[in-house]
């Protein structure tokens, strides 16, 4: 592959894409899989109006996939690339990362964490000092991405990214 192109890439993705490592611990989600400790989902994505970058990204690495997504009160689609597969987002992240600026150490971590997963069943349950692990990476990955700590006494409304102030001049 062509270096602009993998570099156009990586300006898609530390534009306008996520590197995330999502944690499902709802009460639901845990009552409903029998869990004691919560699920963590390594995960890509890109979210555009414009799908002919996504279908690019696409094209030239051939992993991930493109969907169209609902379209709301009458606005024009969202397209999302997105990749979950641990095995896929490895290599995307192997191609990508020498080539990201923004999203490079997020990259990195969640490479990491691809590679220290221990898969585990109901024969080979978590273990405390995985979901430790793991824990761990997803505090890190958050960090990394702005996200308040999730260890607050603050009502739900007021925890995540403060509000953006509008500045006016006149020259």
């Amino acid at each position: 592959m062509e270096d602009a192109k993998l570099a156009y890439i990586a300006g898609i993705i530390d534009g306008k894409g996520s590197i995330m490592l999502v944690k499902a611990c709802h009460a639901s989600f845990m009552k409903q899989q029998n869990r004691k400790y919560p699920n963590y989902y390594p995960i890509v994505s890109v979210c555009m109006i414009e799908h002919e970058a996504l279908d690019f990204i696409f094209d030239t690495l051939k992993i991930g996939k493109v969907v169209k997504e609902k379209s709301y009160q009458n606005k024009r689609p969202m397209y999302r690339y997105r990749l979950t597969n641990k095995p896929d987002l490895r290599k995307f992240l192997e191609i990508m990362t020498p080539y990201l600026m923004i999203k490079k150490q997020q990259a990195i971590l969640l490479m990491q964490y691809i590679d220290t997963f221990i898969s585990c069943s109901a024969k080979n349950p978590v273990t405390e000092a995985i979901e430790n692990d793991r824990h761990e990476y997803w505090t890190k990955m958050r960090e990394m991405n702005g996200v308040a700590s999730p260890a607050t006494t603050e009502p739900w409304g007021k925890r995540g990214r403060s509000k953006s102030v509008r500045i006016e001049t006149t020259v």
